[in-house]
């Protein structure tokens, strides 16, 4: 749903409604949420450089959500070979 939105509808209802649940869903870890986030953010109109930071921060918050699940998984083998 998220990469279908158009910023240039933001003023619509649907748009607000999906962006509420992708900013929720970001914030809770997911980071192809993060990534749908900073996207859009760079794509609305008129966007500056504070959309540009925001985006920037989503993105790396996707980043450190993935790397850190690289390193748990990681961290979880080398206990296993270990053992």
């Amino acid at each position: 749903i998220g990469l279908n939105l158009r910023p240039e509808d933001s003023a619509d209802a649907r748009f607000d409604l999906a962006m509420t649940a992708l900013a929720i869903s970001a914030a809770e870890g997911n980071a192809a949420a993060c990534l749908v986030m900073s996207h859009i953010l760079r794509k609305i109109p008129g966007a500056g450089k504070a959309e540009a930071r925001i985006a920037t921060s989503w993105l790396a918050h996707a980043f450190s959500e993935v790397l850190s699940r690289r390193a748990e998984k990681m961290a979880s083998a080398e206990h296993k070979g270990a053992a």
